[in-house]
């Protein structure tokens, strides 16, 4: 037997109507209360093992942490060490100065090598390093020598004040560089 269309009384707005309304609410809006409850805990468990694993280092090449703050990454790590090297000049021993610099001459070539400059040494990186980058670069060139001979004569004398005249240049390039 063959139903003719015509003779249903079902309109579009019946449809639409037992769309918006269905017979049954209770159960649907327990089905929604279940999925929301349950993409929740996916949600936080996607949180948790992004937060645990290391793939969002992986995917962007850096700590999430660094992308938060908007500070260049090994920021952190160099400021602890910058600190360092201010604590050794609070002391009245010259070996502790010598340190400082040299430790201070280590962190430039750590940065040096991160910004990209190319070479096997310190001095054939700072040759490739222009003024626009670093103003003071004729003066960090000159403590720079200073750190060597400090490195190659350990009889090398060297003051306080010296010393802190030295860690001026540094810091002054570790500002402009945006590292400290």
């Amino acid at each position: 037997m063959m139903t003719n269309i015509s003779n249903l009384d079902i309109t579009n707005l019946d449809i639409i109507s037992w769309i918006i309304s269905p017979p049954f609410p209770k159960t649907f809006f327990i089905i929604k209360i279940l999925f929301i409850l349950i993409s929740l805990y996916f949600l936080a468990g996607i949180i948790y093992f992004l937060s645990k694993t290391h793939y969002l280092q992986w995917l962007y090449g850096e700590p999430v942490t660094s992308l938060l703050t908007q500070r260049p990454y090994g920021v952190k790590k160099i400021d602890k060490q910058w600190k360092r090297i201010v604590e050794r000049l609070k002391s009245d021993s010259e070996e502790e100065y010598k340190l400082a610099i040299i430790e201070a001459d280590a962190i430039l070539d750590e940065v040096l090598k991160k910004i990209g400059y190319k070479g096997d040494t310190i001095d054939e990186r700072l040759e490739k390093v222009t003024t626009d980058a670093i103003s003071n670069l004729e003066e960090l060139k000159k403590v720079h020598q200073i750190e060597s001979d400090i490195v190659r004569d350990p009889s090398y004398h060297l003051t306080k004040e010296e010393a802190k005249k030295i860690l001026l240049v540094y810091k002054k390039t570790f500002e402009e560089l945006e590292v400290i």
